[in-house]
């Protein structure tokens, strides 16, 4: 089996779900290629497995000057021309249909599909803003790989509402499949016209097996340490959580309370002001970016995570955080929102504790509770680790989208044939 990986920057620090996946799909034995649109814009180190293989083909978007784009697409024409795919090479230079996708972008990324060496019979795409793409591309008959769509939060919320209606049209008719992380996005594309056949919730998922092993028991110290992990962006409500937190330390002086959080992004200047106005630098630390291994690391030594996702006023939503994941996975009680699929993964008193948006009063009466009351939260712990082991489990979940790749494949015989005859346009 062979599989393309589709994605915008890889790898990135806030999307980790996309390299614990593709070593996933490895461990399971299928041929993995990663094709990147471009280079990390953040410092997350390339994973050692990934790293080892070489799987990693990263392309010039944007390029660095008009002088190396017409180089690159002179080189991949060349390419082209010398394996007789002149059609295909007409059609990335020549046809006025391309969904807003630039000729260079359409030339490279044929190019690298029609190597006669290697060519994929599965395009998966993270995100539908890179599945148009790969649907265009299908659409305009410079693949003949299945084409299947993860849709995670932006692409499904604020990138709708920046683009025309029927920006998903090409996406719904030219790909196999479309899974999306929670209910509440499923039931947004069927209501873009995807069918029940080709759309389906695959949660995102977590190394329930590793974070257990990590994971140390409850303690009960008179000060309690809250973490906080999300980049500073406003969808995850990082003014609220700060705000609350410093709420429930005034309504309650006794009450002994710090709060890390982990993130680095756009906001995190306004955020180190929020903290500096409110008095509460003794705290509240701002980490900034930190490496996922750190993350679990601190978290290890946390009492209580919170995440105060909220709707951003572009538009922009979570799907169900990962980093919540984490937290139950490591025995941690979560204090978060009913927002997008959250409450698919956090059941209020009974998995952890659900505030709604921006509402600040009711975090800090939670945090406040629990600080002042000590309860016993041994059931709620429990309860969330065995929701993440069913449901959230990342082991689990990559068997599912593996059965799910053998599926699709087995269901045309000779499917790699047929593509293959199929790419010399």
């Amino acid at each position: 089996m062979r599989i393309v990986y589709l994605v915008d920057r890889f790898p990135s620090l806030s999307e980790t779900f996309i390299a614990h996946e593709v070593i996933d799909m490895i461990d399971a034995g299928v041929d993995v290629r990663v094709f990147s649109l471009g280079r990390p814009k953040d410092s997350f180190a390339l994973p050692e497995r990934v790293k080892a293989l070489d799987v990693v083909t990263y392309f010039p978007f944007p390029s660095p000057s008009r002088h190396q784009k017409v180089r690159d697409m002179a080189m991949a024409a060349l390419r082209m021309v010398r394996r007789g795919q002149l059609t295909n090479l007409r059609r990335c230079l020549f046809d006025k249909e391309n969904g807003g996708f630039s000729r260079h972008e359409m030339l490279l990324l044929a190019d690298a599909l029609s190597d006669p060496h290697w060519w994929p019979q599965i395009i998966h795409c993270h995100f539908g803003t890179v599945g148009r793409l790969a649907a265009m591309m299908k659409h305009k008959g410079l693949t003949q790989a299945k084409i299947t769509t993860t849709l995670h939060g932006y692409d499904i919320s604020k990138y709708m509402r920046q683009n025309p209606d029927g920006i998903y049209d090409l996406l719904i008719r030219e790909t196999e499949h479309i899974f999306t992380v929670c209910e509440v996005f499923l039931s947004q594309i069927r209501t873009l016209g995807a069918s029940k056949e080709k759309t389906s919730v695959l949660h995102m998922g977590v190394d329930y097996d590793g974070l257990i092993a990590c994971a140390t028991p409850m303690r009960r110290n008179a000060s309690i340490h809250w973490v906080s992990v999300g980049r500073m962006t406003e969808k995850k409500g990082h003014e609220y959580a700060i705000r609350g937190f410093a709420r429930a330390l005034l309504d309650n002086p006794k009450l002994r309370m710090t709060f890390s959080i982990v993130g680095d992004g756009p906001l995190l200047p306004k955020m180190q002001a929020l903290v500096e106005e409110l008095g509460m630098k003794q705290h509240i630390t701002l980490l900034g970016a930190v490496q996922h291994d750190e993350v679990q690391a601190l978290l290890t030594q946390a009492d209580g995570f919170i995440l105060h996702s909220v709707a951003a006023e572009d538009g922009d939503m979570e799907g169900i955080p990962v980093a919540l994941m984490e937290a139950m996975a490591l025995g941690l009680p979560v204090v978060t929102t009913r927002h997008s699929g959250i409450p698919e993964l956090v059941e209020h008193e009974v998995t952890g504790f659900l505030v709604e948006e921006r509402d600040e009063a009711a975090l800090a009466k939670i945090l406040g509770d629990i600080g002042t009351q000590c309860p016993d939260m041994s059931k709620l712990v429990e309860a969330a680790r065995m929701t993440i082991k069913r449901d959230f489990n990342r082991k689990t979940q990559a068997q599912r989208l593996y059965g799910f790749f053998k599926t699709i494949l087995g269901a045309r015989p000779g499917a790699g044939r047929t593509a293959q005859s199929g790419r010399g346009g």
